[in-house]
């Protein structure tokens, strides 16, 4: 039993410690101009704190990461702690700022355009090289007092002459990835200082194994934080035509200059070496040809030479990840006016070689505004204007000129009609959790036959203005009350139902022939049917159109025609067609 007891106690803590997050370790190295941290992990938050525990910066990632440079002026000879924290789990490590290292300063940028690292008499530092390259470097040199400097690089001997105090000096090199470089700084007056830079020369197929692309992200800001405002991997540009009505007017915002991306992409690496790992980042867009596509060339001083390509260099941290923002051009001149798709490349290459180790494509679809969704969202707000208008100025009338008993008709219709709402508002939740956006189409045969053949109903007891706008006027109060869905789109659907309920049926007749009744029961199935049938195809092209230019929901054609075909047309036909024989059984009972 005790066996037992101890296996399982041991398969528990085996368990338990898989399971745990790996382990959070920092390194700090402090310097006059701040502290730099470099963790095995991403850092949300870091914070840095003198030797007496007071606490001297804080800082926060949004989004983290494992290299964070604290910027803070620290006295020579300081020390204190760092402490990093990635969600729950934080690690602590310590700093030391040294006091200056006679007059000068040193620090060595490798390869080029990698940050600077301050640099010491004795050091040995370990330098990644693509195999069989050669790197750029820099020496930078500031002057603490004035002196008189001598720089040696790799044999190469260059007299830098009297430097003043808080002056600086650089001088260039080049690493080759096979012999070390040997640096020598000589200061009139004292010993020279010298150091070495050894190349760790990296093959493309081992700097490859130990880089991985963790993320892209289209749209990102420049900072590399996803763009939530706009879609992912696609473009959207306004119509051609509002451009021009636009600059017609003499309305809208500054143009944008070509120069300004339009958005940038985001690409985060993620590095397993021992050691930072520069690199260098180029993104094209590609035609379906497999050529970089005009409309998405940069044009910025024309640095890319013709090639369409905008590159960054990142230097990804050992056990850690970086993220590099690369900015995507958009000329609207030569964009197509139909919607179209590219590919976007993304190649990462060792700083300093032509062979790339990785390569990311990713999809962009661009396109223009839709000019039928501006005119639908157009249509919407009209129809809903005149329809609040029309409540707004004929309800009064219309109470007052109802007899008690047609009120209470109306009540009782509109009452059923808030139920049918709801019940087809619940039925709909679970519905369209199996089928999604098919769902009004099982939907519409409770929702659309049911309420429709009650309004069809009404309109055939009380024939006359403003019987339909009471009817879906109360049921929408009802409904707002019930559920607590008032919401200025609901005002738009409220006053767009209203407008073309009582326009189509005053055409037809419904509402303003006194002859109504004396037609034919297939007369009055058809002239219902036409009037139910065009307002709820008005009322849900208004609001697909109020979904795409509010929520961003776009729809395929063939979807919106199966809405307007079906609970848009055949429901409402099978409304009408149901209600007018029930009505006409009710004038029966009534007479």
């Amino acid at each position: 039993m005790n066996l037992a007891a101890g296996l399982l106690a041991r398969v528990l803590a085996a368990g338990l410690v898989g399971c745990a997050p790996p382990a959070l370790d920092l390194v700090a190295i402090a310097g006059d101009g701040g502290v730099e941290v470099v963790a095995t992990r991403s850092l949300d938050r870091v914070t840095v704190h003198s030797e007496d525990g007071a606490l001297v910066a804080l800082r926060t990632m949004d989004p983290p990461t494992a290299h964070v440079f604290v910027p803070i002026a620290l006295p020579p000879g300081s020390s204190g702690r760092v402490q990093g924290r990635t969600g729950s789990i934080a690690s602590v490590a310590s700093w030391h700022n040294p006091a200056a290292p006679g007059p000068v300063r040193l620090a060595i940028e490798v390869p080029l355009g990698q940050p600077q690292r301050p640099v010491r008499a004795g050091e040995v530092l370990d330098v990644p090289v693509p195999q069989g390259s050669r790197v750029p470097l820099a020496l930078h040199l500031e002057a603490l007092c004035p002196v008189e400097a001598r720089v040696r690089v790799d044999g190469r001997t260059e007299d830098l002459g009297p430097i003043p105090p808080g002056a600086q000096r650089t001088v260039l090199g080049t690493l080759g990835s096979e012999d070390p470089v040997a640096v020598e700084v000589g200061i009139s007056g004292t010993e020279a200082a010298t150091f070495a830079l050894r190349p760790r020369s990296l093959s493309a197929t081992e700097a490859a194994g130990h880089l991985e692309i963790e993320d892209v992200r289209f749209p990102a800001d420049a900072w590399g934080r996803a763009w939530r405002a706009r879609r992912s991997d696609r473009v959207d540009l306004p119509s051609p035509w509002w451009h021009a009505l636009l600059a017609r007017a003499g309305l809208g915002i500054r143009a944008r200059p070509d120069q300004a991306p339009w958005a940038w992409q985001a690409v985060t690496l993620t590095n397993t070496a021992r050691t930072d790992l520069p690199v260098v980042l180029e993104a094209v867009v590609l035609d379906p040809s497999g050529t970089p596509a005009p409309a998405f060339r940069p044009r910025l001083r024309e640095a890319e030479g013709g090639t369409g390509t905008v590159a960054a260099l990142l230097s990804v941290p050992a056990g850690g990840s970086a993220t590099a923002a690369l900015p995507l051009f958009v000329d609207d001149d030569l964009l197509p006016a139909e919607a179209s798709s590219w590919t976007r490349r993304i190649a990462v290459l060792p700083l300093g070689g032509d062979e790339a180790l990785l390569v990311e494509e990713r999809p962009l679809h661009a396109r223009r505004g839709n000019t039928w969704a501006t005119l639908g969202l157009l249509h919407a707000l009209g129809s809903a204007l005149v329809g609040l208008a029309l409540l707004m100025a004929r309800t009064g009338g219309w109470l007052r000129a109802a007899r008690t008993s047609d009120l209470v008709t109306l009540a009782l219709f509109g009452t059923l009609g808030f139920v049918a709402s709801v019940a087809s508002q619940l039925l709909g939740m679970a519905v369209g959790a199996i089928l999604g956006p098919f769902s009004p189409l099982l939907t519409g045969l409770v929702d659309d036959v049911f309420r429709v053949a009650l309004l069809a109903t009404l309109v055939t007891l009380l024939p006359r203005p403003g019987t339909i706008a009471l009817a879906v006027l109360l049921a929408f109060l009802m409904r707002g009350l019930a559920m607590g869905s008032f919401h200025p789109l609901d005002l738009v659907a409220l006053g767009t139902s209203v407008a073309w309920l009582e326009g189509t049926l005053f055409l037809v007749g419904a509402t303003r022939s006194p002859g109504w009744h004396d037609r034919s029961r297939w007369g009055r199935r058809i002239g219902l049917a036409v009037a139910f049938s065009v307002a709820g195809m008005a009322s849900t092209l208004g609001n697909l159109a109020m979904s795409a230019v509010f929520y961003r929901l776009w729809y395929a054609s063939w979807y919106v025609f199966a809405l307007l075909a079906l609970p848009s047309g055949i429901y409402m036909v099978l409304a009408c067609w149901l209600a007018v024989p029930f009505a006409d059984s009710l004038r029966r009972v009534e007479a």
